[in-house]
């Protein structure tokens, strides 16, 4: 199992931390690519919910739930990203 992109179990001792946060940024920016599109896709359907379904459809209920929590998620990725680039300036 990987532990960061180019970072295997066994070598978590013999790691610098430059290379544990160079590894953890790359995570975080790809895992925010992919959150990013999930959000924009997100957000297109749930327009579309809009102008088809009424205000009290409950998908639309819970697609705005869903969109929520994403936007949510991408909120404490950004925090993350900034904790982790402090310790590199």
């Amino acid at each position: 199992m990987k532990l960061c992109y180019n970072l295997q179990k066994g070598d978590a001792m013999s790691i610098t931390p430059d290379e544990l946060i160079n590894g953890e940024r790359k995570f975080l920016h790809d895992l925010s690519n992919h959150l990013v599109v999930a959000q924009g896709m997100g957000n297109f359907v749930l327009s579309s919910l809009n102008k088809t379904m009424p205000e009290d459809a409950k998908e639309l209920q819970r697609m705005g739930k869903a969109m929520n929590a994403v936007d949510k998620i991408i909120d404490l990725l950004r925090e993350r990203r900034d904790f982790i680039k402090s310790y590199q300036d």
